[in-house]
């Protein structure tokens, strides 16, 4: 009672400034936490392109290696840089003469690293026809 008139409290329909700030730290926290996952869910997706990548470098230089002559296979090193990354690769291929009996093969093994992660891909050839391939 203010100067003998009666007041009565009136609540206007709404948010109190306090309750909105409240909203507002709860939806940054848990906005923090879901960019969190989705950045550490890309992480193995760039480790898969980077892998296929290599894969597809060594690969491609075995194949040029079946369109060479048999006599001009040798040992070779390249380095190719990923577009989508920008990770070098090094492509390191070793040929080594084998032979078995009276046959003469030649042993390609390729490896591709780029740095903290390798793959080896390797196929054996007898005067330019591939008896043996995996990967």
């Amino acid at each position: 009672m203010i100067n003998g008139m009666c007041y009565k409290r009136v609540r206007i329909d709404g948010f109190t400034l306090i309750e909105l700030m409240v909203s507002v730290i709860l939806f940054t926290i848990i906005m923090l936490f879901g960019m969190a996952f989705f950045t550490s869910a890309d992480r193995p997706f760039a480790s898969a392109n980077k892998a296929l990548f290599a894969i597809s470098l060594g690969t491609g230089v075995l194949e040029s290696y079946k369109t060479l002559n048999w006599n001009n296979l040798v040992s070779a090193t390249t380095t190719a840089v990923d577009p989508k990354s920008g990770v070098t690769f090094t492509c390191t291929t070793e040929v080594t003469m084998v032979t078995v009996g009276s046959a003469n093969f030649k042993y390609i093994g390729t490896t591709v690293t780029w740095p903290g992660q390798n793959v080896n891909i390797d196929f054996v050839t007898a005067r330019s026809t591939t008896v043996l391939s995996r990967i």
